[in-house]
């Protein structure tokens, strides 16, 4: 019987592990370059939301979703924000 399967050879097997320990640590390094990065990202989402969104939303809009005094109407403007980011967020990515 004839059989056509490849073998690699030890040095090849080698040098994948080799490659595989680096990229291990690569990810480990770039891991703990970017934690405090997520970290402040995490602890203040809020803030960033506001301020990315703040930039894109009418301003009368922005005012009553963070000021009006009822419920309904603060929830109502922010899910008009949303429906807005959302959909400038699609044509971005198209």
């Amino acid at each position: 019987m004839n059989d056509n399967t490849l073998q690699p050879s030890p040095e090849v097997v080698e040098a994948f592990e080799r490659v595989k320990k680096a990229v291990a640590g690569m990810v480990k390094a770039i891991m703990e370059a970017i934690k405090p990065l997520v970290d402040w990202i995490v602890n203040n989402i809020k803030k960033v939301w506001d301020a990315i969104v703040s930039g894109l939303v009418p301003g009368k809009w922005w005012h009553l979703y963070k000021h009006a005094k009822r419920y309904r109407t603060r929830k109502k403007y922010e899910r008009k924000i949303r429906r807005l980011v959302a959909e400038i967020m699609r044509e971005s990515s198209t």
